[in-house]
């Protein structure tokens, strides 16, 4: 029977779990909202207390043997903005030298920060730029919305001549909640966006706070009358989108607007741990069976199902299979997950540091 702990809910029975927990030899995790908690933080939040708490078993984990990987939407440089000591400013982890899934799934980094995959959206750029900044957008809103290029490690904000203000306070209120500052972050016309086309991983199309459906429902028309992306039915359901060597799905991020976030065809976290399993003796240096029956994910929002081994059926009101081979044996989704797919496909729902520390304490750590 399913047994309570701090309040939370976790599916396997206490000696399950323990079993369970003692097969673990690779965690992986989503930042914002997991690792990092972020705005889930308790009071008070600038303390940063429940970092600090999954930091420390992180570190017992990884002093084992057994790796905790950042599994992020992030570039690589704002990820290890989030990983730094709250008193001191130190790197919690150099995320240069360890193994991390970025940008959903675009860059994937085995042993010692070693590069294994990397996609870019230098074919889909142009066609998406010409759009864009065309004067005959139909959407909602279209100047108050701003585009951002993930790359390894800078962010690209489009900077274009319908561009509002709003739209620019919007870019800018994303680049504070990623801690980023200029020169780590910039602005660029569209023709010197498009020069670092083959730089740019991800491409997040971000709305300002508090956006309502009806502006993501007008983009996803855009998109589609343009022949960029087709949805299932653009104007009336929100959902994810296939183009031309591109995917897209709707994200949340706390503490900003809604975004749609485009990829590379193919890429998600979970096409990235398939990735890393598949030779994991040659990606992370270890012993690991591809399946998932050795390893534990956690995760907070809809874009995390893939890292359960799952994906969106058409229409995104039930999951099935990924397809990649792998079900994670422990599923963690975080307390205050809102997306009901993840919370019902979740083995257990309780902050990141319960689990890891019950996997330690199953291992005698």
């Amino acid at each position: 029977t399913p047994h309570f702990s701090h309040g939370y809910c976790c599916q396997y029975s206490r000696s399950e779990m323990d079993e369970t927990a003692k097969a673990i030899k690779i965690v992986f995790t989503d930042l914002d909202g997991t690792l990092y908690p972020g705005s889930h933080e308790e009071e008070p939040k600038e303390e940063k207390r429940g970092m600090a708490r999954n930091m420390v078993a992180v570190h017992k984990l990884e002093a084992a043997g057994i790796p905790v990987i950042p599994a992020t939407g992030n570039n690589v440089f704002i990820a290890q903005k989030k990983l730094l000591d709250v008193k001191t400013g130190e790197q919690l982890r150099n995320l240069v030298t360890t193994p991390g899934i970025y940008c959903n799934g675009a860059l994937v980094k085995g042993a010692g920060g070693k590069e294994v995959d990397v996609r870019n959206l230098s074919a889909f750029l142009p066609k998406f730029l010409e759009s864009w900044c065309s004067e005959s957008s139909p959407a909602k809103g279209h100047g108050d919305i701003c585009v951002c290029g993930l790359a390894k490690e800078m962010t690209l904000l489009l900077k274009w001549p319908g561009l509002t203000e709003l739209g620019f306070q919007t870019g800018e209120e994303f680049a504070k909640c990623m801690m980023i500052v200029p020169g780590e972050y910039e602005w660029l016309e569209p023709d010197a966006f498009l020069a670092k086309a083959d730089d740019v991983l991800s491409l997040p199309i971000l709305t300002p706070e508090g956006s309502g459906k009806e502006v993501l429902l007008a983009l996803q028309e855009k998109f589609q009358e343009h022949g960029l992306l087709h949805f299932d039915d653009a104007a009336g359901k929100l959902s994810n989108g296939e183009g031309d060597g591109v995917v897209c799905k709707h994200v949340t991020v706390p503490g900003l607007g809604p975004e749609i976030d485009i990829s590379p065809v193919g890429v998600n976290k979970g096409s990235a741990i398939a990735k890393l399993l598949a030779d994991v003796k040659s990606t992370l240096g270890l012993d690991c069976t591809s399946d998932g029956s050795e390893i534990a994910v956690f995760g907070d929002a809809g874009n995390d199902v893939e890292l359960f081994g799952m994906r969106r059926a058409r229409g995104g009101e039930a999951l099935e299979p990924l397809g990649l081979g792998y079900r994670p044996v422990i599923r963690g989704a975080m307390p205050w997950a809102s997306d009901h797919l993840l919370k019902e496909d979740s083995t257990c729902q309780e902050p990141v540091d319960v689990v890891l520390n019950r996997i330690i304490e199953a291992k005698g750590l």
